[in-house]
């Protein structure tokens, strides 16, 4: 058996690819293409599991962040559900924020949630994003990850997709559509 990869750049909206079998054993392919979508071209989906994504106030009121007056600090949650029959492992939840918005690192304080009892294994915070790591999603279950930010910089900025993939499994996978927002 041989097994190879290849990878060639699509010329305009189409592609076309050859395969010649000169041996006599059956050949089997299999085609796998994977891109990136431009900004506002994402489309929302969910496989395996979904995710809802909130913003509030600090005190726990719905927010519209399509415009931000400066200085507002809120919260984002977002919830993944398990609607399957079995348990997901090893899902990675990935939140990139737009650069009007501070992540407000609160893991320091004494008061903040301990993640490993909220059910995130590991949180990877950094200036734009934060990856939260879930080893296991039971069947049925659902578990909310809540950040806290800032609308700090004025101006129009793009907030990316958030998403949610099993690290093994391709076919786990869930992301939001990405949109505009503004600090005023």
């Amino acid at each position: 058996q041989h097994y190879w990869t290849t990878e060639w750049e699509p010329r305009g909206t189409s592609s076309s690819l050859a395969l010649e079998n000169t041996g006599q054993s059956p050949l089997f392919v299999r085609v796998v293409t994977e891109g990136i979508p431009a900004q506002g071209e994402e489309r929302a989906s969910a496989e395996g599991i979904s995710l809802a994504v909130s913003y509030m106030t600090l005190d726990g009121k719905a927010l519209d962040v399509s415009s931000l007056p400066q200085g507002t600090n809120f919260q984002v949650a977002v919830t993944l559900r398990n609607p399957s029959g079995r348990t997901l492992r090893n899902l990675v939840l990935s939140e990139v924020f737009p650069a009007g918005w501070e992540i407000l690192n609160t893991r320091y304080l004494n008061a903040s949630a301990d993640s490993t009892a909220t059910g995130i294994s590991y949180q990877d915070i950094r200036d734009d994003r934060v990856y939260s790591y879930i080893d296991v999603l039971p069947a049925g279950k659902q578990l909310t990850v809540k950040i806290n930010a800032c609308a700090v910089y004025p101006g129009q900025f793009y907030l990316p997709p958030v998403s949610c993939e099993a690290m093994y499994d391709r076919s786990i996978r869930a992301n939001t559509e990405g949109r505009r927002v503004e600090v005023e």
